[in-house]
């Protein structure tokens, strides 16, 4: 193996390196969970994939599955007849 041709900076001494130096640490653990919600969330709110936590009842589904498809049926109205 042949050494990098431009040097690597040594960034072990950044928070970031140290947090996850310790697989263990509770740190980490809830950067990985805060994370991980943040993800979900921001997916649920662009696919709102079915099925959901979100969605608990027939009745709650209903209502969920019609307001995904007006919003997606608005979306793409308005985008096509003012090209947004």
């Amino acid at each position: 193996m042949r050494p990098s041709p431009i040097p690597i900076d040594d960034e072990t001494e950044l928070r970031e390196t140290q947090l996850v130096m310790d697989p263990l640490s509770d740190e980490l653990l809830d950067l990985w969970n805060s994370t991980a919600a943040n993800n979900s969330q921001v997916y649920h709110e662009l696919w709102k994939p079915v099925p959901s936590n979100n969605v608990t009842s027939w009745d709650v589904y209903k209502v969920f599955v019609l307001l995904t498809f007006v919003h997606s049926s608005l979306q793409f109205v308005c985008r096509t007849m003012f090209l947004v």
